[in-house]
């Protein structure tokens, strides 16, 4: 639920560019990417199995 409610700040920085500035950093934004980057990976496996 935390990750959606974000999710509009991660995906549209043109909605809130200032978000970044107070608060949203480099490393939490290659955390959701690896999160995102393992989710696909194993949606990838479901299907191919």
């Amino acid at each position: 639920m935390l990750y959606r409610s974000h999710a509009p700040v991660y995906l549209s920085p043109m909605l809130g560019p200032h978000r970044f500035r107070d608060g949203v950093t480099s490393i939490e934004l290659l955390v959701l990417a690896g999160i995102l980057t393992i989710a696909f990976g194993l949606l990838l496996q479901l299907i191919g199995a």
